[in-house]
């Protein structure tokens, strides 16, 4: 019992900041997928972007410049939120915000790790500010 107890908070300890646990809400998702979700490759970011294309997010989200104010900006949403949390809000918005008004549109576990790829690769662009001391 205490070696299962300490494994536990290892695995919390290692991955708290990376994933989030998805509550079991009708559907069950591998620990190997979550431990997927921390690295993603550019076709699934690719992926993401496309799925992010083809399903009008770009209506209700803004992105850059461009977009709609119904919901929240996502241009630098992989500042704000963790891969696991935007995979499991993907897979079920309503679990999250009972009140919401993100369309459910049952996506795949592939489609939500791919949409939550893209999302995650969206941050803000930081620039080097070290001054460089030439001779």
């Amino acid at each position: 019992m205490k070696f299962k107890f300490t494994l536990i908070i290892l695995f919390v300890i290692l991955f708290n900041n990376a994933i989030l646990a998805v509550p079991n809400d009708g559907y069950d998702i591998s620990m190997s997928y979550l431990l997927r979700l921390l690295s993603f490759t550019e076709e699934e970011v690719a992926r993401g972007k496309r799925l992010f294309d083809k399903y009008g997010c770009i209506s209700c989200h803004i992105m850059g410049k461009d977009g709609g104010y119904v919901g929240p900006p996502l241009t630098t949403v992989g500042d704000r939120l963790t891969a696991g949390w935007m995979f499991a809000y993907l897979k079920n918005p309503r679990y999250y915000e009972p009140w919401s008004i993100q369309p459910d549109y049952g996506f795949s576990e592939e489609e939500a790790g791919a949409l939550a790829a893209y999302l995650t690769s969206c941050k803000e662009m930081k620039k080097d500010i070290r001054v460089s001391q030439g001779k």
